[in-house]
């Protein structure tokens, strides 16, 4: 599942896309259209004959951080903050 996938990319615009990197490695691609909107919904389901495959597609450009993790945001609210340790220090816990 390839997601995130901005709203006007149509599947010939995908499958372009998709073959600078992986032209023959893949047998199915399938973009959900959204036909009310003329657009599609934001993600693709992409069959690669061999999942190795799967890390190149992303492997590309000359980005060195191109296919990996960024580090998750800290948090920017404290009151959320708070609220999810809170939550957290109750998890399991059973209301008598």
């Amino acid at each position: 599942m390839l997601r995130n996938i901005p709203n006007k990319i149509d599947q010939a615009m995908l499958k372009d896309i998709v073959d600078e990197t992986s032209w023959g490695r893949y047998d199915f691609m399938y973009l959900r259209i959204d036909f009310a909107n003329n657009c599609n919904v934001g993600y693709a389901f992409i069959n690669f004959e061999d999942p190795y495959y799967i890390i190149e597609i992303f492997r590309t450009g000359d980005d060195p951080m191109a296919g990996s993790e960024e580090p998750f945001p800290g948090p920017d609210n404290p009151s959320k903050m708070r609220r999810s340790v809170e939550n957290a220090e109750h998890v399991g816990e059973i209301s008598a």
